[in-house]
């Protein structure tokens, strides 16, 4: 969440500023002078002249204000140069960190975003029924979008190896798949052993671990704000279980 700021720290310096200006006035020797000169005079006038005169003593004070800024006019003027620009400074501060701090928040929306807005494409299953020589392999794949927003330009492949052991296929390029989208919840079916007939020297292989069987695919896609997103799967074939397992490296997703 936005933590709210102000600029009170500029406030602040400022009024603790006024403060300390106020304080170099009237502890001056010059200002002082004037003002018990015009207290000497009050005190020799009767009480109707002092209430008479009253608004003649605030006059006086401001005159005297007016001596001590003619007297002092050099030093005030850097006081007051150098109490601005650190106000100035502490204001333009207080500013800068708003500033961040509605980034920070525009950052924070975007990942909210992110992470319950956008499409999430990926494998609900790898399915296969058991092999068996000279037969063809029975495997498919199923892909979902559980994100709440479409998935656009989606470009799918879904390949089936039989590779010698110890050797990785290659990860699919989808650039020439025809693009598409995928909404949420609807599942999009894959062959990737499609008419493919498992030779009995491939069979006799996979039995002995001398050779793997492998479904390996790749989903690019972009999300409502033309993000590109991408899933890589990568299973092989486990002779014990009957089925497609997902292998130790190979399976990423963005």
């Amino acid at each position: 969440m936005l933590k709210r700021l102000h600029p009170w720290r500029a406030w602040i310096v400022g009024a603790l500023a006024l403060l300390a200006l106020v304080w170099i006035v009237e502890t001056s020797q010059t200002f002082k002078g004037c003002i018990n000169q015009s207290k000497t005079e009050a005190g020799e006038q009767t009480l109707y002249q002092r209430a008479s005169s009253f608004f003649v003593i605030l006059s006086r004070r401001q005159d005297c204000l007016g001596v001590f800024v003619h007297k002092n006019e050099g030093a005030i003027t850097a006081l007051a140069t150098l109490l601005i620009a650190i106000f100035t400074l502490t204001l333009w501060r207080a500013t800068d960190k708003m500033w961040k701090a509605s980034q920070d928040q525009i950052e924070l929306s975007r990942d909210v975003f992110v992470a319950t807005e956008r499409p999430w494409v990926g494998p609900r299953t790898v399915g296969a029924e058991q092999i068996a020589p000279n037969h063809p392999i029975t495997a498919w794949v199923v892909i979902e979008n559980t994100g709440r927003s479409p998935a656009r330009e989606m470009r799918v492949h879904f390949q089936g190896d039989i590779l010698a052991a110890g050797i990785m296929p290659p990860k699919p390029d989808v650039s020439q798949r025809p693009p598409k989208a995928l909404f949420s919840g609807i599942p999009d079916w894959y062959h990737p052993f499609h008419q493919h007939h498992l030779s009995q020297a491939n069979f006799d292989g996979i039995v002995a671990g001398k050779r793997v069987a492998w479904i390996i695919g790749r989903v690019e896609y972009r999300d409502t704000r033309n993000d590109p997103h991408f899933t890589d799967v990568c299973t092989r074939w486990d002779q014990p279980l009957g089925r497609f397992v997902p292998h130790d490296t190979g399976n990423d997703a963005d």
